[in-house]
């Protein structure tokens, strides 16, 4: 565990490192006054579930606010896991937010196993009748002394030809008393541009959840007009090192071309997810 003091004002946020040797995005936020909210949670399996699992029990037990930010099982996977192996869940949660698009354009767009993983999750969240509630775009969620801000939706997800299932991710702003907390999710170079051409400055904040577990997403110019401090990367080792096996540098993965625009930035802190938990106060 990484402890970084960037005064939040109250609360906490944990950058939750993958457990398994898969990608997925973890966080788990503790608010000023002492409610849980997650975002997204992490891969569909045994290894982030439990983790996940044991990191709520440890902190009372209760979720208020689950957030799914979109429909790839690295997001949602963990909490599909804990709904279809668990009978009676050990952890309550109040109150889960997603957005997906309709299954069979899921089927379409991308890999045919898009599909079937979705159905799973919905049947976990029928089978222990969890309160959902949709993605409104500009909504402010109110939890325990900080509020959630939704930057979009997915109301014209048919639209969408390019990277069509990332597009798709919802981009929160989490604003803490004192700091302001950015979830890209994995938004692509497309849903970037929509959010800056929407929100301006607003998207302006000291710390970013890079896009899309660092490679391959929003472009330099969002980043730009962030202007972080600090920069989270829910980020394996082979992701890292853009390594599929023959070496660090042969893959095909954009990461040293992210890191690279938040080096011209200048004075930003990077926290690969990969060396451990991160947990931001």
């Amino acid at each position: 565990m990484h402890e970084i003091l960037v005064e939040l004002g109250g609360g906490s946020l944990l950058q939750i490192a993958n457990r398994s040797t898969c990608m997925m995005n973890s966080y788990l936020i503790k608010t000023p006054d002492g409610k849980l909210a997650i975002m997204d949670g992490g891969y569909y399996g045994p290894e982030d579930a439990e983790h996940l699992t044991g990191l709520i029990k440890e902190n009372g037990g209760v979720v208020d606010k689950w957030f799914i930010t979109h429909a790839h099982s690295d997001h949602y996977g963990a909490l599909s896991w804990m709904l279809e192996h668990s009978d009676a869940l050990d952890i309550e949660i109040k109150e889960l937010y997603y957005s997906f698009p309709d299954l069979e354009w899921l089927g379409r767009v991308e890999d045919p196993q898009v599909r079937p993983l979705v159905e799973t999750f919905y049947r976990g969240i029928e089978k222990h009748g969890l309160q959902v509630l949709p993605f409104v775009k500009d909504d402010i969620i109110e939890c325990g002394g900080m509020t959630f801000e939704i930057f979009n939706d997915i109301e014209d997800y048919e639209k969408i030809t390019h990277n069509p299932i990332n597009n798709t991710s919802i981009v929160i702003m989490a604003h803490f008393p004192e700091k302001d907390v950015l979830f890209l999710a994995d938004a692509g170079i497309e849903l970037g541009e929509e959010i800056l051409a929407d929100k301006g400055d607003a998207v302006r904040c000291d710390i970013v959840q890079v896009a899309h577990h660092g490679q391959n997403g929003v472009n330099k110019r969002f980043y730009e007009a962030v202007q972080p401090k600090v920069c989270l990367f829910p980020t394996t080792d082979w992701i890292w090192n853009n390594d599929f096996g023959n070496g660090p540098g042969t893959g095909t993965l954009k990461i040293d071309e992210t890191r690279q625009w938040l080096k011209e930035i200048g004075n930003v802190a990077i926290l690969p997810g990969f060396l451990g938990d991160y947990l931001l106060k």
